[in-house]
């Protein structure tokens, strides 16, 4: 009698004592956490390697809207010395091609007989 009394009392547990893990506990919540954090990585890594390939398909449509832009400017800057031919006569075509380009070959804009450089 006296020992089952004994051992009511010691059975139920005491909140100022922590709560104790067992090994295999431990071991359990270690196991499920690193599962967790692995998960996280793996789709981590897959959002990376998303952007990734987005940032690659970015720079080569940079690319190509640069030399299709390059192309056009050309072919615009084609045109308009062809109309330069065609309207002026020959004396004053040189003079007007000239005041269109750059020594250095960048197109420029005369205004008022003063030769700047355009931006592109």
């Amino acid at each position: 009698m006296v020992r089952s009394t004994l051992q009511r009392r010691a059975a139920p547990h005491q909140p100022a004592q922590p709560f104790k893990f067992t090994i295999s506990e431990s071991c359990d919540r270690i196991k499920e956490e690193f599962q967790f954090l692995q998960a996280q990585y793996h789709s981590l890594k897959l959002e990376c390697e998303k952007l990734a390939s987005e940032k690659t398909e970015m720079q080569r449509h940079y690319v190509m809207y640069y030399e299709m832009s390059y192309g056009l400017n050309i072919e615009m800057h084609k045109q308009v010395g062809s109309q330069i031919l065609t309207i002026d006569p020959p004396p004053k075509t040189r003079s007007r091609l000239e005041a269109l380009l750059c020594p250095d070959g960048y197109c420029c804009m005369l205004v008022d007989g003063i030769q700047a450089p355009m931006s592109a």
